[in-house]
C-alpha cells in the first residue's frame, strides 16, 4: 500500500523506484515531477530521443555515420556535413571551386598593379583631391570606376570613367549599387563623370597649365 506520505517515483529508465525520503531536499512539487532516477538515466534516454528524432547522417567525405551532438543546435546538425574535423578539412576541397554546386565561373580578381595605381593617381589629380559627392578635400580618397571593373573591361583604366570619393561617399555608393542589380558591380549602368550632375567635379587640368 503506497505511503501518502512519503510519494514514490519510478525511473522511466531503469524501472528504479525512488522514495521522497532519499530526497529530502528535493521540494514535494518538483519530485512529482521527476522523471528519471539519476543523470545517467536521464542522459541514457535523451540520447536514444535524439537518435530517434534525428537519425544518423552520413559524412560526406568517410563515409561514416554521426550522430547529433547534445548540445548541438538543431540547424548546425542539419546542415552539418562531416563527421569530424578532421574530415571537414578533406572534404571541403570537394565542395570548393568548379566542384561546388554554388560555382558560377568565377571572378576575376582586381589587382593593383602599377597600371591601376597609375589609373586611380590620375583620376585624383584631375579632380582636384576632391570627393565627387560631398566636396570633401584631402584626407583618404578612393578612385571608383563609375562604369564597374568587371562588366566595362574597356574603361577599366579610362579616367573618365573614374570619380575622386572619400571612404564614406565610395561606400555609399557601392551600397546603391548592391540594392540596385542585387549582385555587386555586374550591371552597374551608371554615367560616366561629366554627365552626374551631382556633387563638385573639377576639370582635368592640361600638362604644362597653370591652375
Amino acid at each position: 500500500m503506497a505511503n501518502h506520505d512519503d510519494p514514490v517515483r519510478i525511473c522511466e529508465e531503469c524501472g528504479k523506484t525512488v522514495k521522497h525520503s532519499d530526497r529530502p531536499k528535493r521540494a514535494i512539487s518538483s519530485f512529482l515531477k521527476m522523471r528519471f532516477c539519476s543523470m545517467q538515466c536521464k542522459n541514457t534516454n535523451f540520447g536514444r530521443t535524439l537518435r530517434k528524432i534525428y537519425p544518423a547522417r552520413v559524412c560526406e567525405y568517410c563515409g561514416g555515420f554521426y550522430q547529433k551532438g547534445k548540445t548541438q543546435g538543431i540547424t548546425t546538425f542539419k546542415i552539418q556535413k562531416f563527421c569530424s574535423a578532421e574530415c571537414r578539412a578533406k572534404g571541403q576541397k570537394y565542395n570548393s571551386g568548379p566542384d561546388s554546386p554554388h560555382w558560377k565561373g568565377g571572378r576575376e580578381q582586381r589587382k593593383r598593379d602599377g597600371k591601376h595605381l597609375t589609373w586611380a593617381k590620375r583620376v585624383k589629380e584631375r579632380d582636384d583631391y576632391t570627393c565627387h559627392n560631398c566636396g570633401k578635400r584631402g584626407g583618404d580618397l578612393h578612385s571608383h570606376h563609375v562604369l564597374s571593373w568587371i562588366g566595362h573591361p574597356d574603361s577599366r583604366y579610362d579616367v573618365s570613367n573614374g570619380q575622386t570619393l572619400c571612404v564614406p561617399c565610395h561606400a555609399e555608393e557601392h551600397r546603391k549599387l548592391v540594392i540596385a542589380s542585387g549582385e555587386f558591380g555586374e550591371s552597374c549602368k551608371m554615367p560616366i563623370p561629366s554627365e552626374v550632375p551631382k556633387g563638385k567635379r573639377v576639370e582635368t587640368i592640361p600638362k604644362g597649365s597653370t591652375p
